[in-house]
């Protein structure tokens, strides 16, 4: 992990590319279903470079909960 994957607080931070791999989609699915993603708890910051990064423990965390209910992501 690289210094660009990090917060000012220090905390993990995934790009994209990160996120469709862990989330095992293709970028058109993460669209199709990322508002449903984001009212389901996953945190977007936006970096100073203005780009997207996903909080690390957010995703961990919407997996976690959806491997528990047995349920789908979204």
């Amino acid at each position: 992990m690289t210094d660009r994957n990090r917060y000012a607080n220090g905390e993990s931070l995934m790009d994209m590319k990160e996120l469709l791999e862990r989330l095992c989609v293709a970028r058109s699915t993460f669209y199709e279903h990322e508002a449903s993603l984001k009212a389901k708890g996953l945190q977007e910051v936006h970096t100073s470079d203005k780009r997207r990064r996903f909080r690390r423990a957010s995703v961990d965390r919407l997996i976690t909960s959806a491997a528990e209910r047995e349920e789908p992501l979204w």
